[in-house]
């Protein structure tokens, strides 16, 4: 903290790479989640598949106008350390537009969480309808072995999306709530707080691709022949060392 404190200066070159790296990338990577989230969405709910050309020109449009706020702020240099000195971010000191762009900005990192989580509910809540199908067939049929699998399925999916509920909700909602309160009446986190909130959104980070990588079959199926090549090369390469 005492490095963060002499090397974090406001308005600086350092403080726009610590903002561009640390605070505008996760926002740019919440949206591509929200937008994964929403094709799955599109495609279980609807039963409609579109080609990749169409998601590539829908996801360019949608990024378009966070990439050009982004940019505008690294123009007029508007990255300050946060109380903490963890990292730096923009709005921290009144500028004109500040007020609408700061508004913006905590909707930048609400709306991709909202639309994650429904999408992502919404397709859960389908599949546990499935499941307790599938469970009234097994039970019928008196197909015990099939009764087991499917209600460890269910307690599964049950814990995905309270974990879903979590990072997309809890997780995030401290951020977008001090950003408002920010702006309103000028709150301002205390150095401890703030700490642990950007501790929080540095965690769920690391979170959010294991969840896509549960809702997305191509995406978990691609993973796991990552590692199984992985495991392959290296007992290779292990096995070669020793020859």
């Amino acid at each position: 903290m005492v490095y963060g404190h002499q090397y974090l200066i406001g308005e600086s070159t350092q403080c726009l790479v610590s903002y561009t790296f640390v605070a505008a990338t996760p926002r740019f990577e919440l949206f591509i989640l929200g937008f994964l989230a929403f094709m799955r969405y599109y495609i279980v709910c609807y039963n409609i598949k579109k080609s990749r050309k169409f998601w590539i020109i829908s996801f360019l449009l949608i990024l378009t106008p966070v990439v050009g706020l982004h940019l505008y702020l690294l123009a007029i240099f508007d990255a300050n350390p946060t109380p903490s000195y963890l990292i730096c971010s923009s709005f921290f000191k009144p500028k004109p537009g500040s007020f609408i762009l700061s508004i913006i900005i905590s909707f930048l990192i609400a709306t991709p969480s909202w639309v994650s989580t429904y999408c992502y509910f919404v397709i859960g809540i389908k599949s546990y309808k499935k499941l307790r199908q599938m469970s009234i067939e097994a039970s019928i049929s008196n197909d015990s072995e099939s009764e087991t699998r499917l209600l460890k399925l269910k307690y599964s999916l049950i814990f995905q999306l309270s974990t879903v509920f979590i990072v997309f909700n809890i997780a995030y909602m401290p951020i977008f709530i001090t950003i408002i309160l920010r702006v309103i009446i000028g709150y301002r986190r205390p150095p401890f707080v703030d700490a642990v909130i950007i501790e929080l959104y540095q965690t769920c980070r690391a979170v959010d691709p294991i969840i896509t990588i549960i809702f997305q079959p191509e995406l978990s199926y691609e993973f796991k022949l990552f590692l199984t090549k992985s495991k392959a090369r290296f007992k290779s390469f292990i096995t070669s060392l020793f020859r």
